[in-house]
């Protein structure tokens, strides 16, 4: 039993005021929202432009998830106003299972219709449910049987896409029918209008969706065709196919539609012999159901019989969307095109193995990371060429992929390892995404450094600048990279394509010790900065060399001197007054004493390197020896060397470095604490005091009668700079030494006597609240 209903424009229906309307229905399309939906989506129709009633009317079916619906439109001439444009609509809905296309056509065909009723006429509001038995049998023949298809019908089955026809009602339907005859259910999921007007209902919706979407083949209505009766955007098929087996290759076209089946699409090979025919159908086929989701395996129950004939397989995967299939299908792990290809891949053209493996790419991009592996490992049947193009392939392919580049199978990065070529040669097309394909890698949280860095000594040329930028977007990986490698082998693969300035940072950024290794390198890569450069990047690089080696020491060395000399000559004197240069005791440190015994020759003697020293004036001098002392002293308390006890701080002070016993004071002042602690080790606390204040304060000041700028400088203003050297001196001191007992106050009372000091001296005034 189906549902029904009748609408048409009436005075009073049951909308209850007058116009287009339902007019009568049967109870259970009155209960059922959805049904009651999608009869009235039905009852839209643009009866005004014809007065061939008969020649515009529209038939149809729509085939729904759970109901089909058919319908009946008729022009029935003027409303009750006179006006013209009246039709009358009668619906039927019922469950598909029921409502078949062979019954749907046979009502259409043969069925008691309602055509409409006078505006006078009454019509029941309730109708009662619509019977099967009202029509004839389905397998009856239509009144005007068509012996074959007619070639409009073969182009709109052959699409398998949306079509507009210029096939007349009656004999649209008879070729539908007699398909349906031959192949039953051939049709059931499609729906069908013998004439739309398409300018008057492309606005409507129905549902939601365009009108118009949801039909598969439309009439144009034959009489009333135009030039642009077919809607833009529907496609069209014309093959020219000729022969006996028209009925098989539309048969076969019907099941491209998208909503086909496994069933039907096997049943559609049946009695038709293997060969070019054969393969014609199923290039035909799967035209468009190369468009449906991948895995999809309906279309490729016969790819293992095409595949095996030899002569077929590059006409086969020479069609685009046949191509888009079958890599499809070979990626999703079809048995029935895994093998077959795998043992024809070679024998390919170069072009068609390069597109179908980019095919096989693009059918990866919306696999997840596991399906992704399972995919790369079947490449690998392909040979070594095919697996080669495979890998690159992808890495063209990598910004699209679902999974993102941080996700990357392992296998797919050694399957790239194991095809290249010894020389690492990119397949020819591949070149743009080669350079990135390293930045990608090191952003993979599935690549472990070790896999990383078996890149690198496959020799894959991928260009340095792809590594560069491998190492640069990823700071994480280097680490691993750098102790994988070691630091000399970083050095060699990027110094030829990048600045030392940015070896050196990334060797920093990877906080990884450095060896030996890196000392030549640091040395030549250093030689051409100045020297303040030279000491920056030594004191960045410095703290990662871990290893005691002379190589180093000679180093910091020759980056000491080189500063000292140029700042003689910088008023400035920025390193030596900064304290920098103390910073590379790390690197002297690993030397023995003969290695600072030579850095404070070198800052007080006068040899060939130094002769500016000789002639720097005493202020330059007392400072540079001042820093030699200080960096001495700060070996002694830092590194405690048994060679460098307390006597031989001494020796290095007084003798070997040349410095009399007042400018080894003067350093041990600058030392502050420091200074004062490794003076006492070798002298009693109130001769060091004396010996300070002493030299420092009296012997020292004639010879600074005549100062820097030549002024010579009375009595009371040496004994006010004589003040004030004692006085900044003492509270160098004063935080630290905390000097107590008798004899300190009285040596230092006497010496302050004998340098004259004032009531009103600073130090003096410092004196009486120190002690």
């Amino acid at each position: 039993m189906l549902e029904q209903l009748h609408y048409t424009w009436a005075h009073r229906g049951l909308a209850g005021l007058s116009g287009f309307q339902p007019v009568a229905a049967s109870e259970g399309i009155q209960r059922s929202p959805s049904m009651w939906a999608f009869a009235l989506g039905l009852c839209r129709f643009d009866a005004s432009a014809n007065n061939a009633p008969l020649a515009s009317r529209s038939l149809g079916w729509l085939t729904l998830p759970r109901y089909r619906c058919v319908f009946v439109r008729t022009p029935s001439g003027r409303d009750g106003y006179g006006r013209p444009g009246n039709f009358a609509a009668h619906v039927l809905v019922g469950p598909r299972d029921e409502l078949t296309t062979g019954a749907a056509l046979a009502f259409l065909n043969h069925g008691s219709m309602w055509t409409g009723m006078n505006p006078e006429d009454e019509v029941p509001p309730l109708l009662p449910p619509f019977e099967l038995m009202d029509t004839p049998s389905q397998g009856q023949s239509p009144e005007t049987p068509e012996p074959a298809m007619s070639p409009a019908m073969a182009r709109a089955v052959m699409s398998g896409l949306r079509s507009v026809l210029d096939e007349p009602p009656p004999r649209l339907l008879s070729g539908l029918y007699l398909l349906e005859h031959r192949f039953p259910g051939i049709l059931d999921d499609m729906s069908v209008s013998t004439y739309e007007r398409l300018p008057s209902v492309t606005h409507l919706v129905l549902a939601d969706r365009p009108f118009l979407s949801y039909f598969d083949i439309i009439g144009s209505g034959g009489a009333v065709t135009r030039a642009d009766a077919r809607a833009q955007g529907f496609e069209f098929v014309d093959d020219g196919w000729r022969g006996d087996l028209g009925v098989e290759q539309t048969t076969a076209a019907m099941l491209s539609s998208s909503a086909v089946t496994t069933r039907r699409l096997e049943k559609s090979w049946s009695g038709i012999p293997r060969g070019q025919h054969r393969f014609g159908l199923f290039r035909r086929t799967a035209r468009v159901l190369a468009l449906a989701e991948a895995g999809d395996r309906a279309a490729t129950s016969d790819l293992r019989g095409l595949l095996g004939e030899a002569g077929l397989v590059q006409e086969l995967v020479d069609d685009s969307q046949l191509r888009a299939l079958v890599a499809r299908s070979f990626i999703v792990g079809d048995p029935e095109v895994e093998l077959p290809l795998a043992g024809v891949f070679s024998a390919l053209s170069q072009d068609t193995q390069i597109a179908l493996a980019e095919d096989m790419a693009r059918a990866c991009s919306r696999l997840s990371p596991q399906d992704l592996g399972a995919a790369t490992q079947r490449a690998a049947h392909l040979g070594a060429g095919g697996a080669r193009l495979f890998a690159a392939a992808c890495l063209q392919e990598a910004p699209r992929f679902a999974t993102g580049a941080d996700k990357w199978p392992r296998s797919l990065v050694l399957l790239a390892l194991s095809t290249l070529p010894p020389d690492g040669a990119w397949p020819a097309g591949f070149e743009e995404r080669s350079a990135a394909f390293m930045s990608d890698i090191a952003r993979s949280t599935a690549i472990s450094d070790a896999t990383f860095v078996r890149l690198w000594h496959r020799r894959m040329r991928l260009g340095g600048d792809g590594l560069l930028q491998a190492l640069v977007a990823s700071p994480g990986r280097l680490p691993g990279v750098v102790r994988q490698l070691g630091s000399a082998s970083t050095v060699s693969v990027l110094e030829p394509v990048t600045d030392p300035t940015t070896v050196m940072d990334l060797l920093i950024t990877s906080q990884v010790d450095l060896g030996d290794d890196i000392t030549n390198w640091a040395s030549h890569a250093l030689a051409d900065q100045r020297p303040h450069q030279r000491l920056t990047e030594l004191l960045r690089l410095q703290p990662q060399v871990t290893s005691t080696h002379r190589a180093w020491s000679d180093l910091a060395l020759d980056v000491f001197e080189d500063v000292v000399t140029e700042e003689l000559n910088d008023p400035s004197r920025r390193l030596l007054a900064d304290g920098r240069l103390l910073e590379l005791e790390k690197g002297l440190g690993f030397s023995d004493a003969d290695g600072w015994r030579h850095l404070l020759h070198t800052l007080t003697s006068e040899v060939a390197r130094m002769t500016a020293m000789s002639e720097a004036p005493l202020e330059v001098r007392e400072d540079v020896r001042a820093i030699a002392a200080t960096y001495a002293i700060d070996l002694v308390l830092n590194r405690r060397r048994p060679s460098a006890g307390e006597a031989y701080l001494l020796d290095q002070l007084d003798n070997r470095g040349g410095l009399t016993e007042t400018e080894g004071a003067r350093a041990l002042l600058q030392a502050g604490l420091r200074g004062c602690i490794a003076y006492q080790r070798v002298t009693p606390a109130a001769t060091a005091i004396r010996n300070i204040y002493h030299r420092v304060a009296l012997e020292r000041l004639p010879v600074r009668r005549t100062w820097n700028n030549g002024t010579v400088l009375s009595d009371n203003e040496l004994q006010r700079r004589a003040s004030d050297i004692v006085a900044r001196s003492l509270t160098m001191l004063s935080g630290s030494a905390k000097l107590r007992g008798r004899r300190a106050a009285d040596l230092f009372v006497a010496d302050c006597h004998r340098i004259r000091f004032h009531d009103s001296d600073p130090a003096q005034r410092w004196f009486h609240a120190f002690f």
